[in-house]
Order: structure tokens, then sequence, then C-alpha cells
């Protein structure tokens, strides 16, 4: 079972308030694949967009190993839950800082030895 639940999320216009918003709970808890929430942001194509042509917002009520969350995200924000509550510590092998350094560094010896053997 997930840690990871979704207790509120609601698809609003700002200007006319969170109240009126479109729940959209169901949609989202779909998208939660082995207890994550990443969405690329393109909301029209999971939520009903009873408001076309404004500016809307989301707004995500969740629960995570029993504690509760609330975050907004602008209109198609991508949206990477446990990342932006700061709980997802797991990166994939190519996003490691020193694997990024290492790469980096060697691009830059291959270059300089390639100058080097030129001259």
């Amino acid at each position: 079972m997930s840690e990871l639940k979704i207790i509120e999320a609601t698809y609003f216009v700002p200007e006319i308030g969170e109240d009126r918003g479109t729940n959209v709970i169901e949609q989202l808890s779909a998208e939660i694949i082995d207890g994550v929430l990443i969405y690329n942001g393109l909301y029209n194509n999971i939520f009903p967009d009873n408001f076309k042509g404004y500016y809307k917002r989301l707004k995500i009520k969740a629960e995570y190993k029993k504690k509760l969350f609330t975050r907004y995200y602008n209109e198609n924000e991508k949206i990477n839950l446990l990342n932006d509550l700061g709980k997802n510590k797991e990166q994939m092998w190519w996003e490691q800082t020193w694997i990024q350094i290492f790469f980096i560094l060697g691009a830059l010896a291959g270059i300089i030895s390639f100058f080097i053997s030129v001259i």
C-alpha cells in the first residue's frame, strides 16, 4: 500500500475561488505509481476544463506517512509531489551531483587531450 494518498485536489480559477473549482482527486490518484505522483503538467489531458480560457491553479492536499501537506501548482506546472514536499531523497543515478561532475571532468579531459594531440 502506498504511503502517499491524495486527500483533496481542486482545479480552480483563482478569481472565482477554490470552492467553485473542479474536484480532481480521482484523476490525480490514478496518476500515483509506486507511491509517487509525477505528472508532466498538461492538466487538461486528465482534468475536465470547466473554465476554458481562464488561468487556473491546482491545489493538492496529500497525506504522506500520516502527515498532511498542502501544495499549490500553477496551471500546467510539473508535479513531482514527493520532491516538492522535500520527502523524496532518492534520485536517478544521472541526477546525482558527483556523477554529473565526473562526466563534465571527463569531457573536459577529452577536449584537452584532443587539443594536445593535435598540437
